[in-house]
């Protein structure tokens, strides 16, 4: 519900989606009001990391609304996950990875995020592992830990 990590903008593009059946919305960590849109999912804070993987992994995209993060985690998560992003072209998120792993979206808004999706289509095996293989490279534990103490 916090403004700045662009709740209401997801919201709202999954109601200018919502007559299309390709598009199912899923918020992690929703703590909002019950919203009656057929295709929007809102799931409670997940702690058990097996779950969030799954739920990660059975995305075709991983859209990040948030207009005040540097890099958030939940990015670099789903990527791991094999999981590609769409992320507003803001502060650090043009550095998070490259095409096809990240799309980046100019018009910060829901119409924004919508004009994205309809750019993508549903992901490949393939692309699981380029989204893998791009975390692995820039994200592995030590080598990010070792980059930040230096």
């Amino acid at each position: 519900s916090n403004q700045r990590k662009g709740v209401h903008m997801f919201i709202d593009a999954a109601k200018l989606l919502q007559e299309n059946e390709r598009y199912v919305f899923v918020n992690i960590g929703y703590d909002g009001k019950t919203i009656d849109l057929p295709n929007f999912i809102g799931i409670p804070y997940v702690s058990d990391q097996k779950e969030l993987r799954d739920i990660y992994a059975s995305a075709d995209m991983y859209v990040c609304t948030s207009t005040d993060d540097a890099l958030p985690n939940a990015c670099v998560e789903a990527m791991s996950c094999g999981t590609p992003i769409t992320a507003f072209n803001i502060s650090g998120m043009p550095y998070l990875a490259k095409p096809p792993v990240l799309t980046l979206i100019d018009n910060i808004s829901s119409q924004g995020i919508v004009d994205s999706l309809s750019r993508i289509d549903k992901k490949t095996e393939e692309l699981v592992g380029v989204c893998r293989n791009e975390a692995v490279k820039k994200y592995k534990f030590s080598d990010f830990a070792d980059a930040i103490l230096a």
